[in-house]
């Protein structure tokens, strides 16, 4: 038996019709139905190993070349800039490795490389790790000097006096050279692991610096706006950031999931259809173990070329499930 069908699109096809028999006993005919999927690839090709990683497990900056490892989020980054545009603060708060930092940098990149469709206008974002601030001291100088180096101004003027550091940030803010290279628009100062503000082996009198960035929100004579980033016990300091609503970030979306896999692996691999529903249904679109889900996949084919085998770049269900 022999069946032929001509299939349109990739991925999608279904073999149906009616096998015809009769009985050999009474010559009584027999009408079988029968309906089953095609899978069909779009261009099947033997399997080239990448000559670089093409997931990504880490939340460095992004680089022109990293910048194609960060899917979806649009609607998200669009409420944020409609929240800017009205000179609003907000605390974006979500667990852990799911892409919080990666946002962050995105929006750092974008801006400084006038590289999305998303109006940014209003801002001059600043990113800065909490973490890497044990002092309060330290805080304001990191800040500082992130903040004129991103606008291109002389950092080597700014002292911050241990006893004050408040009044060099207020001065460097109502500065006439700061005043005029943000022309009209406000600093967006992005604090990631923002816990680090609150935790007592941290930033010392975390409150009285978490009282400070509010004041200054609340003062349209400073132009500058935050982003405070971090997990969902940020939520226990709402008396504190009560000037900086809180905007979850979740799961991907299906289609989302999709691009995450996808895009970095176009001309590599080939994803059919139920082998990118079974990933999503695995990870429930979390973008780490997306990632991981993708290095184990090349992994995978990099081993059987390794071992003399010659696959082609078709990833399909059998390949997720293994």
């Amino acid at each position: 038996l022999s069946l032929e069908c001509t299939v349109d699109n990739p991925n999608v096809g279904e073999m149906a019709g009616i096998l015809g028999a009769s009985s050999k006993d009474d010559n009584k005919p027999i009408e079988l139905p029968f309906n089953f999927p095609v899978l069909v690839s779009e261009t099947v090709q033997l399997y080239k190993p990448p000559t670089e990683q093409i997931y990504d497990l880490g939340d460095e900056a992004l680089t022109d070349e990293r910048r194609k490892h960060f899917f979806g989020r649009t609607d998200l980054l669009k409420q944020l800039a409609e929240r800017w545009q009205q000179h609003r603060s907000n605390t974006l708060i979500g667990q852990r490795r799911i892409g919080k930092t990666s946002l962050l940098n995105k929006i750092q990149w974008d801006c400084q490389n006038n590289q999305s469709q998303i109006d940014y206008s209003p801002i001059v974002p600043v990113y800065v790790d909490i973490q890497e601030t044990t002092r309060l001291i330290d805080f304001f100088e990191i800040t500082l000097h992130q903040m004129a180096t991103t606008l291109q101004v002389d950092a080597s003027q700014i002292v911050v006096d241990e006893n004050n550091p408040y009044k060099a940030f207020k001065t460097f803010l109502n500065n006439n050279s700061t005043q005029d290279k943000l022309q009209g628009r406000y600093f967006l100062l992005m604090l990631d692991e923002a816990m680090g503000i609150f935790e007592d082996d941290n930033l010392d009198k975390g409150e009285i610096l978490a009282k400070f960035l509010r004041s200054l929100t609340q003062n349209p004579d400073y132009p500058i706006m935050f982003l405070f980033c971090g997990i969902y016990a940020l939520k226990n300091y709402t008396n504190l950031l009560n000037v900086a609503p809180f905007v979850n970030i979740s799961y991907l979306s299906r289609q989302e999931s999709n691009e995450l896999l996808e895009k970095p692996a176009e001309n590599i691999l080939e994803f059919g259809e139920a082998a990118l529903e079974k990933a999503y249904s695995l990870t429930g679109g979390q973008p780490s173990l997306l990632q991981q889900l993708g290095c184990y996949i090349i992994y995978a084919f990099n081993r059987a070329v390794k071992m003399g085998e010659k696959p082609n770049n078709y990833v399909d269900v059998d390949k997720i499930d293994d």
